[in-house]
Order: structure tokens, then sequence, then C-alpha cells
């Protein structure tokens, strides 16, 4: 039988993808975490006890949180960013 590519090297070019892919999208939520954390605390219409309570929701249940947050906060985050300038 001949060997193939993906067999003499160890680590087949499949899984050379998916672990990419991987650290790909972990890098993508932690900088969504870190913009959506950001955005919460320079807002200056929440109080400390909203931003204590979305701080909590984060870090419990992170991706409920985050979907939470775009969800109810995200257009206001935008309109944020642009008075901000950033």
């Amino acid at each position: 039988m001949a060997a193939t590519a993906a067999t003499t090297t160890g680590y087949p070019w499949l899984g050379l993808f998916w672990t990419m892919l991987i650290l790909v999208v972990v890098a993508l939520w932690f900088w969504l975490l870190y913009v959506v954390l950001g955005d919460l605390f320079t807002r200056p219409d929440l109080g400390r006890w909203a931003k204590a309570g979305w701080t909590a929701a984060l870090v419990l249940l992170p991706f409920v949180g985050v979907g939470a947050y775009l969800a109810t906060r995200g257009r206001g985050g935008a309109r944020h960013q642009r008075k901000e300038g950033r």
C-alpha cells in the first residue's frame, strides 16, 4: 500500500485546518469580549450597579451575556463609539 502525505507526516492537513480554525474563533471570541467590556465600562448612561450586573452576566454566562448585551445595547454602543470618535 502506498503511504499518503497525510499519514507520513503524523499531522494531517485537515487536523491543521481545524486547529487553525479553532484558534481564530477563540481569538475572535476574546476580541468580542474585549469590545463588549470596553463599551460597557465607557458608557456614561449606565450606573455602577448596571455595569456590575452586566459584568457578572458576562463572567457567569459568557455566550448568553454577550448575546444579550449586543441584542439590547448594541445599537447604543455604535452610537457611543461614533460620539467618542473611536
